[in-house]
């Protein structure tokens, strides 16, 4: 009986195909009349947003104050920008027709092709938007974060030479002292005869 029912289904859609009849839901069925409605109005980019998902931006602190932690920010921020690179060159990469099922869109009619291919373009135009807005801001984020860190870790550095500098100091004098000490000396026992 299923087997009759699917060869009239078949008879059905080419006889209408045949006498031009274009109306969707008499070609496929009604399960392929409510994929071709999500595809001409309904579909929302989901699948793009999950991909992008899988690419979040790294939460970074303030400032890194340690060598470790600085390395570790570095790392996931490259790490981030080669998958937001990747996800960016395949969602521009890729054009609306390729993501609607061949089936579905063999089944469309021209002007429902025409409507679907604007409403996927339309979603994917807003997600390409949407995720560069994410990613400036995400590299703001990290941008603030590099100069705090370089102005901690001068700030730092510069601490550390100016502690040192005072003992440097007092140790070039006492080699000086000694050296001159030593010539005196020398000189000293020279005259003696020495």
């Amino acid at each position: 009986m299923k087997r009759l029912a699917g060869i009239m289904m078949l008879l059905a859609a080419g006889s209408a195909a045949a006498s031009g009849n274009t109306d969707t839901s008499v070609r496929t069925g009604p399960a392929m009349a409510a994929q071709v409605a999500f595809w001409t109005a309904e579909y929302t980019g989901a699948d793009l947003a999950s991909a992008q998902a899988a690419c979040a931006a790294p939460e970074v602190p303030e400032v890194s104050q340690r060598n470790l932690d600085i390395r570790s920010v570095g790392r996931a921020i490259n790490q981030w920008e080669r998958c937001h690179a990747g996800y960016m060159q395949q969602l521009t990469a890729t054009p609306a027709q390729a993501r609607i099922p061949a089936e579905v869109l063999a089944s469309m009619s021209d002007q429902q092709r025409e409507q679907a291919l604007r409403h996927v373009e339309g979603v994917q135009a807003r997600i390409v938007e949407e995720s560069r807005t994410n990613a400036s801001a995400a590299m703001a984020r990290h941008d603030a974060w590099l100069l705090r860190t370089v102005a901690y870790v001068s700030h730092e550095n510069a601490s550390i030479a100016a502690s040192k500098l005072p003992v440097l100091r007092n140790q070039l004098t006492a080699r000086y002292e000694a050296r001159s000490e030593r010539e005196e000396q020398r000189e000293a026992r020279r005259r003696k005869g020495y």
